[in-house]
């Protein structure tokens, strides 16, 4: 069965589940102008762990650019990814 995790990344921070909402109205809703990732992050015995973290990061950075989202890259480093 599936976990249900009851927190999510979003925008610049993790926050409740409950609070990761996108308004239906928004670009990103009403036109497909979004870009995400799902992966898990695994608590390891050294510390936080995801599979294969810069593939995602590759990817994400490649669809923002795709759709003309160019803030993405100059917020977001691969090193700032990881941390």
């Amino acid at each position: 069965m599936a976990t249900v995790y009851t927190a999510a990344f979003f925008d610049t921070k993790v926050v409740p589940l409950k609070e990761a909402t996108v308004n239906i109205t928004s670009s990103a809703v009403l036109y497909g102008l979004s870009v995400y990732s799902v992966f898990p992050v695994c608590v390891t015995q050294d510390g936080l762990a995801a599979f294969r973290l810069a593939d995602h990061f590759t990817r994400l950075v490649n669809s923002a650019r795709i759709i003309g989202i160019d803030t993405f890259e100059g917020a977001w480093t691969r090193e700032r990814f990881g941390d």
